[in-house]
């Protein structure tokens, strides 16, 4: 897979991909970590891909279970909302939101962030 592949799956996919990295991580800078990290072996592979979306989003969760298990514990939701992005008035809401999606399990919170 070339640099211009790569990129262009970048720019198409990156937001979801690090709205799912973050749901299951917590914390935007480790999402953001994994992310680079997925991505960075893409480039550094040059391998083509028969159906780069699926894959980009089991790499994303393979890496993020892998920074979990690194961690000892799971690190608590940052108190303010990494990854779900709210408009201005609607703040609350999006708070809301969070703090439901934080009580869920994590297998059924990912199902709902993969969904959104």
């Amino acid at each position: 897979m070339s640099y211009e592949e790569v990129r262009r799956l970048y720019d198409e996919h990156a937001s979801r991909l690090l709205g799912y990295a973050c749901a299951l991580l917590g914390v935007r800078a480790s999402a953001e970590d994994v992310l680079q990290t997925v991505f960075l072996k893409l480039i550094r592979e040059n391998k083509p891909l028969a159906d780069p979306v699926p894959y980009l989003f089991r790499a994303v969760r393979n890496a993020a279970f892998n920074v979990r298990r690194e961690v000892s514990r799971l690190m608590p939701l940052e108190s303010e909302p990494a990854w779900f992005e709210s408009a201005n008035g609607i703040r609350e809401s999006a708070l809301a939101v969070q703090q439901a999606l934080v009580g869920l399990p994590n297998a059924q919170r990912e199902v709902v962030v993969l969904h959104v």
